[in-house]
């Protein structure tokens, strides 16, 4: 009788192979875990979480066909129970938040892989929750909360902004600097940073923390997670 792989069964997606290549060579040195599988957007991630049945899904949030968030919000609408850790280039509360919301179990920084990634599968697997080492429950309970008032205070995107403007709140909610949004859309970066003024503009927004606030808001309207 063949001997049971009780390995861990891992998801990896990303857009870019070299961090595909990358993760899953530090994933080689753990024995206890096992990549089935790997995806390159946010589509492709959804319909091999369905083929290959994963323990645990590690994800970019920023894909193309479809970010990370929107890939969870589609596994959890048939499995709810999807253990995902999102992989992010951005340190950031706004976006802790942003993927609690959407129901990620983890998320770290792909800068801190190394230190973080088996804790953070070990944790995960175990239904445990893991945002990093300096985020612990308590400190994730007054982030929540803290940013649950913003939402509530912050006023709604104006419906009247440009579809293009409505884009690029939308990007911004994912984490995508101006410089990866101009490829995202394949326009200038002058033309992105342009865009940004006009809606800050518009929505009498003066600061970048209050513009990331407000497309996370944006982003938490649009897919019901108010």
């Amino acid at each position: 009788m063949p001997k049971q792989d009780k390995r861990i069964k891992i998801l990896l997606a990303d857009d870019h192979s070299l961090v595909r290549e990358g993760i899953g060579s530090i994933l080689e040195n753990n024995e206890c875990v096992r990549v089935v599988a790997s995806a390159s957007n946010g589509a492709e991630a959804v319909e091999k979480f369905f083929e290959f049945s994963p323990d645990l899904v590690l994800m970019d949030i920023s894909m193309p066909e479809m970010n990370g968030f929107e890939a969870l919000k589609r596994m959890r609408e048939k499995q709810n129970d999807v253990k995902v850790i999102f992989l992010t280039m951005h340190e950031s509360e706004e976006y802790l938040y942003q993927a609690i919301k959407f129901g990620a179990k983890g998320l770290i920084t792909k800068s801190s892989l190394k230190t973080d990634l088996d804790m953070a599968i070990s944790n995960v697997f175990s239904d445990k929750n893991y945002f990093g080492e300096e985020f612990d429950d308590e400190k994730i309970d007054v982030i929540m909360q803290k940013y649950d008032l913003m939402m509530d205070t912050t006023h709604q995107p104006d419906i009247a902004l440009a579809p293009r403007e409505r884009k690029i709140l939308q990007l911004l909610s994912e984490g995508l600097t101006s410089h990866e949004m101009a490829e995202h859309l394949k326009i200038g970066k002058r033309t992105i940073d342009s865009h940004r003024q006009n809606i800050m503009a518009k929505l009498n927004i003066k600061s970048l923390p209050e513009l990331i606030k407000t497309a996370i808001q944006y982003a938490n309207i649009k897919n019901n997670l108010g």
